[in-house]
């Protein structure tokens, strides 16, 4: 493993590093395992955040087995429209971190997308601010690093590393010139370029002696996931992460990259991207360079340029970004119900169908038609397995009452498996109740598990990773495993409450489901 001194820090990091985002898609289990083998294969970087549903805890359970110290790269915000009060959030988030890995001193802790805790109105400079608070607690010895993280103009990060306040900063940047979570920039002057960040940043930081970390490398899966039909490449043309990561890496202005992983599997292959042995020729980069200028020939960039243009003044940009962050479920958490897909468009026909005008024009070339046409059958049908959560006037009932209830947002469970076969389920509520829903750690008698049942009986109890106010949203994940002589099963799901002593009897129906298993009888 390649290891790069971080900036003006004394840290010495890898040059691949793990994010943690996704770790809420999977069970516990197999996120520390995917931990351990990151670990294990010489990665000392990792991410974590308070809104990735509990990750610094599964992290500190990881280190336990981790064969050298690693460091843990924090970040957290405050109140919205707090601007001119002290940021107890934000200094309460600090002290958990503390707490969660054992240590009152951090390697490396900052403000999580520092641009929009201006935009919502945070105390990010003012007296008492975020700022001022790791100022605070770098000189009195428990930080070793400032940090932040941002989605900001090239004009807006030139800013922030000359305000030579932050030690590392992370930004985006990739070799395909954005990702999967870019939103249309039209009514934004600070919106993110990631061609700019690679042409000026990389540079500026690296003079100014800014540990540099960089996210999104894979684009969100843009790069290497087939997101849609007609943006397809052959299986030979598709770059692979560990391609696109170890040409990424070989930049030595970027310290690491830090990449989200879901599986022992994708820990290995980005580990083994950041080996010395790994290094690209000139050959390897031209082929990897080809392959990308024709993925951006037919992906969307959500530049935003067509959505002044439609006959029909739909959110053009939104919807082909709506139809991305679905079809790669890696992602689907980074969405909000405004803009959703079905929310944005509420007709059951093709969003272009009938239109003569045809006004819409993609300055890349892209048949937007088409496109949303290709877009609107996937929503369709992941809407009706709901996968994609349908139109408000097409939801089903929620669960529960206004105490203690909600609502299936998404969920991603197997259809059918074959006899013995273990398969993974994803689940993603909102609280529509006016009580919250609470870790073990509470003083409210307000914890929550997930009941799963198979066939009337309790297969397992998946604890909450993370509070959940009325109004917010969770995950739950979990496994079921196939009976070998039957030719279905009954899935149940029961969301139990602390309130009523966890009883089945009272537990609230999230979901009730037939699933077949092949190969038995003639399912």
């Amino acid at each position: 493993m390649q290891y790069r001194t971080l900036g003006r820090t004394n840290l010495k990091v890898s040059v691949i590093g793990m994010g943690t985002a996704q770790m809420r898609m999977v069970p516990e289990k197999q996120a520390i395992e995917t931990l351990i083998c990151g670990f294990m294969r010489g990665i000392n970087i990792v991410h974590v955040a308070p809104d990735y549903e509990g990750a610094e805890y599964i992290v500190a359970k990881a280190l336990s087995k981790a064969p050298q110290p690693v460091i843990v790269c924090g970040q957290a915000y405050d109140r919205q429209f707090n601007s001119s009060h002290p940021v107890t959030h934000f200094e309460m988030l600090f002290e958990r971190f503390c707490r969660s890995f054992r240590s009152r001193r951090l390697d490396i802790f900052g403000i999580s997308c520092i641009d929009d805790r201006e935009r919502f109105g945070e105390n990010v400079w003012g007296k008492g601010g975020m700022v001022e608070f790791l100022q605070e607690k770098k000189s009195s010895g428990h930080l070793n690093a400032i940090f932040c993280t941002t989605h900001g103009s090239p004009e807006y990060i030139k800013k922030l590393i000359m305000k030579d306040v932050f030690d590392v900063i992370m930004i985006p940047f990739n070799l395909l010139g954005f990702h999967l979570l870019s939103s249309s920039p039209s009514n934004n002057d600070n919106h993110e370029d990631l061609i700019r960040n690679g042409l000026e940043i990389l540079t500026l930081a690296g003079k100014q002696n800014i540990g540099l970390i960089i996210m999104k490398a894979l684009a969100g899966g843009l790069m290497c996931k087939d997101i849609l039909v007609s943006q397809s490449s052959s299986q030979k043309e598709r770059p692979k992460a560990f391609d696109i990561l170890r040409l990424s890496v070989s930049d030595q202005r970027i310290h690491s990259a830090i990449v989200g992983v879901t599986s022992p599997a994708e820990a290995d292959e980005i580990a083994r991207a950041g080996y010395l042995e790994s290094r690209p020729n000139e050959t390897f980069k031209e082929v990897l360079f080809s392959n990308i200028s024709k993925l951006k020939s037919v992906l969307c960039s959500r530049c935003g340029y067509c959505d002044n243009q439609c006959s029909r003044n739909l959110p053009v940009s939104w919807l082909i970004r709506a139809g991305y962050v679905a079809a790669c479920t890696d992602s689907n958490y980074e969405t909000w119900e405004d803009i959703e897909y079905f929310s944005l468009y509420t007709s059951p026909d093709a969003p272009c169908q009938g239109c003569r005008e045809k006004t819409c024009i993609c300055p890349s070339g892209i048949d937007i038609p088409e496109l949303l046409g290709e877009i609107h059958k996937k929503m369709m049908a992941l809407s009706s397995i709901g996968e994609v959560q349908p139109g408000r006037s097409f939801r089903p009932p929620g669960f529960g009452d206004k105490d203690f209830g909600g609502r299936m947002v998404r969920q991603n469970i197997p259809q059918s498996l074959q006899p013995g076969e273990q398969g993974q389920c994803r689940i993603f509520l909102v609280n529509t109740g006016t009580r919250g829903w609470f870790k073990k750690e509470n003083p409210y008698r307000a914890h929550v598990r997930l009941g799963v049942y198979v066939d009337g009986k309790k297969t397992d109890q998946i604890a909450i990773r993370e509070d959940t106010h009325p109004g917010e949203r969770i995950h739950f994940t979990f496994t079921i495993v196939a009976p070998k002589r039957s030719d279905s099963f009954q899935l149940c799901l029961k969301l139990l409450g602390e309130h009523f002593g966890f009883d089945e009897r009272q537990g609230v129906k999230v979901l009730e489901k037939i699933i077949t298993v092949k190969g038995n009888a003639d399912s």
